[in-house]
């Protein structure tokens, strides 16, 4: 039986920086664990870098924003969480996380 995938989207914010610290990307963290293991909603999980997006924000449309596809199996509590990175190697915040069972 095949999984199905997840998309993840988040619009490209208003960025502040200067000429030397530009927007270059996003990382996107992902967690999961069993659905049988899954009943501690305020347990800490163990994120991982699931994925690096880089973007040319030049080239972009703002309005159309960022996607990322994740993999899901059945029997699974996903955690998802994003943060965005400049081109000099400073990661800014991290997004609210976003859960799915499936």
């Amino acid at each position: 039986m095949e999984g199905i995938n997840l998309q993840l989207s988040w619009p490209i914010p208003k960025w502040e920086g200067n000429n030397s610290n530009k927007l270059a990307g996003f990382f996107v963290y992902g967690a999961k664990e069993s659905l049988a293991d899954a009943d501690c909603k305020d347990c800490p999980h163990q994120f991982k870098r699931v994925g690096d997006l880089h973007i040319d924000v030049k080239s972009i449309d703002p309005k159309q924003g960022i996607t990322y596809e994740a993999p899901l199996e059945k029997g699974f509590r996903y955690y998802y969480k994003v943060s965005c990175y400049t081109d000099n190697g400073i990661e800014g915040e991290f997004s609210k996380v976003v859960t799915i069972d499936y």
